[in-house]
């Protein structure tokens, strides 16, 4: 029960029970005090569905919809954008399936137009599916730039909603039970969407590329790792053709910013996928099947991540006798637990750094990559002037790429760095462009 609901209710039992004197006195007024701090200085924050309306459409970017699909057009067929909703409560279950069902539906109608690409953005902390939420307009504007970059192709968007938050203020105490909902939503419902997407994108051979930010991340990762572990070994039937490791993917690309999960979630898929490679030896340059974006100067996963973690950590059991002490890797328990992946230098495998290219031209943006590929396990964003550098630690054919950037991102939130999108836009056009089809 949240601490108001408790307060409000030893204030109902003070006025009924039969307390007196000076104790009946001082105990309401502690009571009444306490509930007043709290009313004024938080409150929960909403817990509902927005997008209700699963029967009409909007116009992309109506700050006022509540329709769990926006169009750029006046038809699902002649939009060039089409952007739809599905919510995820804090138990980690669909709030409406018709919403899912809305999503498969749309990925099939515009799949069979010709070329498509999928996108999935699965929101972080403080966000939801709110018409004017913050990462809602940061998600339409980045399938809007996408589409002008290429107006031969479709572009469907799946925005991914949950409760961001549970305090109003201050919000920042929402951390705990946050990270822990995240991890619901992965395991949960966000499941069921990608596995969707997936076969939808699957049966109209388009592209699929999910991202996650923040604490989103932490959802997109936990509802991904199980699935690309497996498929390390055991790819599914639409994958057999891919080499290996490239059939450990989900959709064609997965890329996560600034994610908020600890470095012991991301082990055990790290561990099985260098084990399988040491032993395969595969001669690959591919680029990753997931690309895990730290920003150095992002202080939520650098400092508040640990201090957060710090609280729990030192109750938990932790052995000395597990794979990340094994082979040289020393890499104690207790660190994986307590740092932010992006932050864990040992289990960075690229640096971004300013590449030997002419100055960025952001008016370029997507465009002029055919000739960029992933040699060495490197690659090169033309128009951004950005380079993935590679350290001595990447095992060639990992399909599974860390990338600490020092230069661009100024902060957790900063998603729309010019050139920082410039080199997510010239990333997912090398896909396009230059990756074979995953779904062929």
């Amino acid at each position: 029960m949240p601490l108001r609901h408790c307060l409000l209710a030893w204030c109902y039992k003070a006025k009924t029970e039969n307390w007196t004197g000076e104790t009946k006195v001082l105990t309401n007024r502690l009571i009444y005090s306490a509930v007043l701090c709290i009313f004024l200085f938080t409150g929960c924050a909403a817990n509902k569905t927005y997008r209700t309306d699963l029967s009409t459409s909007c116009s992309i970017g109506d700050s006022s919809c509540n329709s769990s699909l926006e169009l750029n057009g006046a038809e699902i067929e002649n939009s060039s954008v089409a952007l739809s909703f599905v919510e995820i409560n804090d138990q980690g279950l669909l709030r409406e399936r018709g919403q899912l069902e809305r999503v498969r539906d749309l990925i099939s109608k515009r799949g069979h137009l010709g070329n498509q690409a999928v996108m999935v953005f699965v929101h972080g902390w403080h966000n939801n599916a709110q018409a004017d939420n913050g990462n809602v307009e940061t998600f339409r504007r980045l399938l809007l730039r996408y589409s002008n970059l290429y107006p031969n192709i479709a572009v469907t968007g799946v925005y991914v909603g949950w409760r961001g938050d549970s305090w109003l203020l201050p919000n920042i105490i929402s951390f705990w039970d946050r990270k822990d909902v995240s991890i619901e939503v992965g395991q949960g419902a966000l499941v069921d969407i990608l596995s969707t997407v997936e076969k939808a994108a699957i049966e109209t051979k388009s592209r699929m590329v999910s991202i996650g930010h923040s604490f989103g991340g932490s959802a997109l990762f936990n509802a991904t790792r199980s699935m690309l572990q497996t498929r390390l070994d055991s790819p599914p039937a639409a994958l057999a053709h891919e080499e290996f490791p490239m059939h450990a993917a989900v959709g064609d690309l997965i890329l996560i910013v600034n994610p908020a999960f600890e470095a012991m979630q991301y082990w055990p898929l790290h561990s099985a996928t260098i084990d399988r490679i040491r032993k395969n030896k595969p001669q690959l340059d591919r680029g990753p099947r997931m690309l895990i974006l730290q920003g150095q100067k992002d202080w939520a996963t650098r400092y508040a991540f640990p201090m957060g973690r710090s609280f729990t950590v030192p109750f938990e059991a932790h052995v000395s006798d597990s794979d990340s002490m094994d082979a040289g890797n020393n890499l104690p328990e207790w660190r994986l637990d307590l740092f932010a992946i992006g932050h864990f230098k040992e289990l960075n495998t690229h640096d971004l750094v300013d590449a030997d290219g002419p100055n960025a031209d952001l008016a370029k943006c997507g465009h002029g990559v055919e000739s960029t590929g992933f040699k060495g396990g490197a690659w090169t964003s033309p128009n951004a002037n950005i380079r993935l550098k590679p350290r001595a630690n990447f095992v060639p054919g990992d399909p599974f790429w860390v990338v600490y950037d020092t230069m661009l991102s100024e902060g957790h939130n900063d998603l729309e760095d010019g050139r920082l999108t410039c080199m997510v836009a010239d990333l997912i056009s090398t896909y396009t462009k230059l990756e074979p089809l995953l779904f062929r």
